[in-house]
């Protein structure tokens, strides 16, 4: 199998976070290079789901948003509701 080509770029790091990837480096034994290819790997592979969760999001009916806040405050007031005490609609819909 022929080794994967790679190109080189330059990143400019803050020196705290070069000085902490140097000591991930040693402690991993990979290269800055290996450490930052799978960085950001990860994080095109985030934003792809998040795409893919935006797309199917597309078809879900749009929601009101005070009609939503509204039933928040009212499962939030049950949660602490108990049997003895009586709701005060007029409060929990406000």
């Amino acid at each position: 199998m022929e080794p994967r080509r790679t190109k080189r770029a330059t990143v400019y790091l803050d020196p705290d976070l070069h000085k902490a990837l140097k000591i991930k480096s040693a402690h991993s034994e990979q290269t800055l290079s290996e450490l930052v290819n799978i960085t950001v790997r990860q994080s095109l592979a985030e934003d792809h789901e998040d795409l893919l969760a935006f797309d199917e999001r597309k078809k879900a009916p749009n929601l009101n948003f005070e009609e939503v806040l509204k039933e928040l405050r009212v499962a939030v007031y049950f949660q602490r509701w108990t049997p003895t005490k009586k709701p005060n609609w007029t409060e929990v819909l406000r």
